[in-house]
């Protein structure tokens, strides 16, 4: 009776044994797939910029432009593949310095007009003095970080960033607007943003 009693007792452990190991596994498994998935969801798709145009606005200077992506394509009547560019969005970027005041304002909107929709925008908004050469110093700089919660679906995303402006700057200064480092955080992709610049005097931007 004793036996039995001890032999059940080594079954009972060496099934538990089992057991654990085997939930181990599972665990471990699920989770080597989640990153698998959470790396493939971080592909950048690149977004150029064309149409480009700018116009003096009430307050500031306006610039505006669509958002293509490249594509390919094949069928039976073309041969052997199709690269295009698709409108896949809108962008536009605005700048208002007021050095009497001590400061400017970067202003930014971008619109998908595909089947994504926007949770973030991050980029940066250079002004730099114009010396024609190689180096023009950084007059000013401003950060976008813009975060949507979960559960909400925007195709519009749009913003206004404040920043120092020195006020020992002459209208008459030549300076040059950038925009770089902009990306989209979309539901099913995420987008970078061709860097862009325009050339002006401070007066355009007031």
């Amino acid at each position: 009776m004793k036996r039995t009693r001890y032999s059940k007792c080594i079954i009972f452990v060496i099934i538990s044994v089992l057991l654990c190991g085997s939930i181990s596994f599972t665990s471990l498994a699920a989770t080597s797939a989640g990153q698998e998935n959470s790396s493939a969801e971080k592909v950048v798709i690149p977004l150029k910029m064309v149409n480009f145009e700018g116009r003096k606005v009430d307050v500031g200077y306006e610039y505006t432009c669509d958002l293509v992506q490249e594509t390919q394509s094949s069928s039976d009547t073309v041969s052997p593949q199709a690269i295009g560019w698709i409108k896949v969005g809108n962008a536009s970027f605005r700048l208002i310095l007021s050095p009497d005041n001590g400061i400017g304002y970067a202003d930014w909107k971008f619109t998908l007009t595909n089947d994504d929709f926007i949770k973030g925008v991050s980029g940066k908004f250079y002004v730099k003095k114009d010396l024609f050469g190689l180096y023009n110093p950084v007059l000013a700089e401003a950060t976008v970080s813009e975060w949507y919660s979960y559960g909400t679906l925007y195709k519009l995303a749009q913003g206004s960033e404040s920043f120092k402006f020195p006020g020992d700057v002459s209208y008459n200064q030549n300076v040059i607007f950038q925009w770089r480092n902009f990306y989209i955080t979309g539901v099913t992709g995420n987008y970078s943003v061709t860097n862009g610049e325009s050339q002006g005097k401070v007066s355009d931007y007031k």
